[in-house]
């Protein structure tokens, strides 16, 4: 957090989650992002060959390297490979959970924002400069006033 008075931080209408510590394996998700990847293909309606099919169109294009289906469930399985965060544009797009990106930005303490959401917060965050303008301007007016003021006297 920065103590510059100039920054100010948007109230969000949603909580956002507590940022963790740096400690020893803080940073270890492996186990969270198989069951959020896991989670993302079980609530699809497409089954994971399609999944795969269409992930590797958007990913790689017809005709490349393939996306599988052994590849998704390899992703999801305890002792499997790690999923390649490159992929996750196209897993988002494919299986249509949009909230897997949120999801996976609160293991950081952090929020995922749609486009909607992320103009709401511009919104939010011009208002609030806005109004501390107005009142710093009101506020220095009120001083230019009183020291005009003071100098005709004198």
């Amino acid at each position: 957090m920065t103590s510059d008075p100039r920054q100010r931080f948007l109230p969000l209408l949603f909580p956002a989650p507590a940022a963790r510590r740096p400690a020893p394996a803080a940073y270890d998700f492996d186990s969270e992002v198989r069951g959020l990847i896991s989670g993302a293909l079980r609530r699809c309606a497409k089954d994971r060959n399609t999944i795969a099919l269409e992930m590797t169109i958007i990913v790689h294009g017809k005709g490349a390297d393939e996306i599988t289906k052994v590849m998704l469930d390899r992703w999801c399985a305890h002792d499997g490979p790690r999923f390649p965060l490159s992929f996750l544009p196209a897993l988002i797009q494919v299986t249509g959970d949009e909230a897997l990106l949120d999801s996976f930005a609160k293991l950081m303490g952090y929020r995922a924002l749609d486009r909607e959401q992320a103009r709401l917060a511009e919104f939010g965050a011009l208002e609030l400069q806005r109004r501390d303008v107005a009142h710093r301007l009101k506020r220095v007016g009120g001083q230019l006033s009183a020291d005009l003021l003071d100098r005709q006297r004198s």
